[in-house]
């Protein structure tokens, strides 16, 4: 649980990138390696990827618990691969520490790598909608408030997909014959 004061003086909005922290040019001390693998999957934390898989990313909490979610909910044949970690911040290379300012303007993201032909990303969109609540804007739950624990978003990487995320909130609230 977070303390009173330290949710007080976080930001409850995005910064101007002018009022971001500064960062560094370097990846920071203690990532992963590039040749690292997956603890649970034994398959590697970054690409390149196995022709066939596509790559999406979600906000949705905590990122803990948001790889545990899709561990558990996806077909382990289908997931090749989850990283977490943070997106569409303004901060280069942040620590966890500076994310959890609020001062970086990133996300807590796990990044899904999964095979299309074994789980569709409909399925993964499901598991998305049905496990946390979008509707309440940057809290989940009565302590954990920000900008970086709990936007919610799908994020799509590859070039399918946009459209896919775009119109998903109406295809997953809403019967098709109405959309």
């Amino acid at each position: 649980m977070e303390d009173a004061e330290h949710v007080q003086h976080k930001p409850l909005t995005l910064l101007d990138p002018s009022q971001c922290l500064s960062g560094r040019p370097n990846v920071i001390p203690g990532a992963p390696p590039p040749d690292a693998t997956h603890l649970v999957l034994g398959t590697p934390l970054y690409g390149p990827w196995p022709a066939g898989m596509e790559v999406v990313g979600f906000a949705m909490g905590c990122v803990w618990c948001t790889e545990a979610v899709f561990l558990h909910k996806t077909p382990r044949s289908a997931l090749h691969s989850t990283h977490c970690g943070y997106a569409n911040g303004v901060t280069p290379n942040p620590t966890n520490a500076e994310v959890h300012t609020g001062r970086t303007n990133h996300a807590e993201v796990v990044r899904c790598v999964y095979d299309p032909a074994l789980v569709s990303f409909a399925t993964l969109l499901r598991i998305f909608f049905e496990s946390h609540d979008p509707t309440t804007a940057n809290r989940q739950g009565p302590d954990d408030i920000g900008t970086e624990c709990v936007r919610s978003s799908p994020a799509p990487l590859m070039c399918r997909q946009p459209h896919d995320c775009k119109n998903s909130s109406l295809l997953y609230y809403y019967p098709a014959s109405l959309v």
